[in-house]
């Protein structure tokens, strides 16, 4: 299923494509198999938009299902969430890679990482804040991030080929929210492709030029309220954080969409995120750090 995108602007990140309001295809259009799955696509979309419009949790759509979720059919569901997500936080600006890691891969059972995609209500400027009560299961991770120099319309076959493509190389900060009740049934990855890989919201820091950067011995870390909570080398990102962006753009030609000019692109947890226990535990000044980048800072509220 592909989707027609509209231009739209964000202040510091260009224009940026997102898919009109979904809606389902005639049902002349559709075989009856066909016409079920869009309507239960559409259903599960629905649910995963109202939780994180209303802040309150889910069962995960795998246990709702009579069959198994493929991870492709996941992908369609987050389209359609994508979709409406666009009515309320505005225009795509920028992607997420998720499980970049070889450990969360094998947990997985898959042999790439998954993506979700970010709104443009969703940005918050370094120093800003977010309400802690505005997530169901906050985490957050300091990642690196890249601005893309043009669009990728063409497969990329390296991380020097990816080099071309960027044009600023930042510490991001990943926020994600976790939007399903897990206390009656486990998450499957269907469930994190679905709800976008939990995308909330999301800041960098200022950019430096691409060029001669030291991944394989830039560490990273996320700070809270002075204490390190989060650290890590780069390289635990597919053994370079660029990868991810090769890997990004190819998925994404793959289903006949590109990345934009401007977008920003996070490329993956360094180390398990900062999940705390209870709402206290959200609540503090978060400093994202890497070498040789400028710091990111987030207030939590």
């Amino acid at each position: 299923m592909k989707f027609i995108y509209p231009l739209i602007c964000l202040t510091a990140i260009s224009c940026s494509p997102v898919s009109e309001k979904y809606q389902l295809p005639p049902a002349s259009e559709l075989g009856s198999k066909d016409a079920k799955l869009r309507s239960e696509q559409y259903q599960y979309a629905e649910q995963i938009y109202q939780a994180a419009t209303t802040v309150k949790a889910i069962q995960p759509v795998t246990s709702q299902s009579k069959k198994a979720i493929s991870l492709d059919e996941a992908y369609e569901i987050q389209s359609i969430l994508d979709s409406m997500m666009s009515q309320k936080y505005g225009h795509v600006t920028g992607h997420k890679m998720a499980y970049t890691s070889a450990a969360s891969q094998k947990t997985w059972n898959i042999d790439a990482p998954v993506s979700g995609t970010f709104f443009k209500k969703q940005f918050v400027k370094s120093g800003g804040s977010v309400e802690a009560d505005s997530f169901i299961g906050f985490h957050i991770e300091s990642e690196i991030a890249f601005v893309l120099s043009q669009d990728i319309t063409q497969p990329i076959t390296s991380v020097e080929d990816a080099e071309n493509y960027i044009k600023s190389v930042h510490v991001g900060l990943d926020v994600p929210d976790l939007r399903f009740d897990r206390s009656e049934h486990p998450l499957q990855l269907a469930d994190v492709v679905a709800m976008s890989c939990g995308t909330h919201t999301y800041l960098i820091g200022k950019g430096v030029p691409p060029q001669g950067l030291d991944y394989a011995n830039m560490q990273v870390s996320l700070d809270r309220n002075g204490e390190e909570v989060y650290s890590g080398t780069a390289s635990n990102v597919l053994g370079d954080p660029r990868k991810a962006l090769v890997m990004l753009a190819n998925q994404q030609l793959e289903k006949g969409n590109y990345l934009r000019k401007n977008q920003v692109i996070l490329s993956g947890s360094v180390a398990s995120a900062y999940f705390p226990k209870d709402r206290e535990g959200r609540l503090g000044s978060y400093i994202g750090k890497a070498t040789g980048l400028p710091s990111v800072e987030l207030n939590v509220k």
